[in-house]
């Protein structure tokens, strides 16, 4: 179906009816898109799920207690599973996501 979307003439160009509906319709397409990428932007940007640490204990408790209530509060939406032993972690049959050794 073919519809005429400007008027032109030599000197100028005005929108028809159906031109400034298909403006109006193309710029709410244009703000939700917008919207869209703000709203996935916003959340790749925020951390969120669960992480597993094994750390020895002496560095646990020297090195990491300390920052762990800073990091919560930064990161309220991360949930820490942490286990401070001085034994070697299996990373796979032990499900760590990570492990520090010294």
């Amino acid at each position: 179906m073919k519809t005429t979307l400007f008027h032109r003439t030599s000197r100028s160009m005005t929108l028809t009816e159906s031109g400034y509906a298909a403006l109006e319709r193309a710029a709410r397409i244009l703000e939700e898109g917008e919207a869209v990428e703000a709203e996935v932007t916003e959340k790749s940007t925020s951390l969120h799920g669960k992480i597993r640490l094994a750390a020895p204990m002496s560095f646990g408790v020297t090195h990491l207690a300390p920052m762990l209530p800073p990091f919560m509060q930064a990161h309220p939406d991360v949930g820490l599973e942490i286990e401070f032993n001085d034994k070697q972690a299996d990373l796979v049959s032990e499900r760590f996501d990570l492990a520090l050794r010294i």
